[in-house]
């Protein structure tokens, strides 16, 4: 382990939803998944702390009683899966384990942009304001100095821009490559 010397992070834009090309089902929103009787795929016990963000992002946005329709229809582990984690996703929607899919935007991005023949991007309204930040930490005594300053290089160089064409949100010049205290 490396003492850390100074962090910045990164904004990301909220949840979504993932379903297959087509929208067959029709699901709009959230309120859509028991309504049109689909199953949903939800990271589960193995990110207990994601679970817990989107329950409560899924409570404050369309009330726990509707919450809690939602989280009724979620669809059961797969074969070879002991738990879900968001990589697990959209191979549930594309097998047909799930209808569709609830995790961070920009992933759901990635994943329509890499398979746009299997998957669509839903948005959630109101769920931008649900945004995680994560941050990164710089070492005091890098294993690979040259990589560090070329991570460096591209992330207070480029990232800034290029970051928003990917679905994350744009940050403000006080937020952008801020130092993070880690105390």
């Amino acid at each position: 382990m490396y003492p850390l010397r100074r962090g910045s992070q990164v904004c990301f834009r909220g949840p979504a939803l993932l379903v297959r090309k087509g929208n067959p089902l029709g699901i709009h929103g959230l309120a859509g998944i028991p309504r049109t009787g689909a199953r949903i795929a939800l990271a589960d016990v193995a990110e207990a702390a994601a679970r817990a963000r989107y329950r409560a992002t899924i409570d404050e946005l369309i009330g726990k009683s509707a919450a809690d329709a939602v989280f009724a229809a979620e669809a059961p582990t797969f074969a070879g899966r002991i738990g879900i984690v968001h990589r697990d996703l959209p191979e549930m929607v594309a097998r047909g384990y799930a209808d569709a899919a609830f995790t961070q935007y920009h992933l759901i991005s990635y994943w329509t942009r890499i398979f746009p023949n299997h998957f669509e991007l839903v948005p959630v309204s109101g769920a931008e304001r649900f945004f995680v930040k994560i941050a990164f930490g710089r070492v005091v005594d890098p294993l690979h100095l040259r990589a560090l300053r070329a991570f460096d290089e591209f992330f207070f160089g480029r990232a800034r821009e290029v970051y928003p064409r990917y679905d994350f949100a744009r940050m403000d010049d006080n937020e952008y490559g801020a130092t993070l205290r880690l105390d």
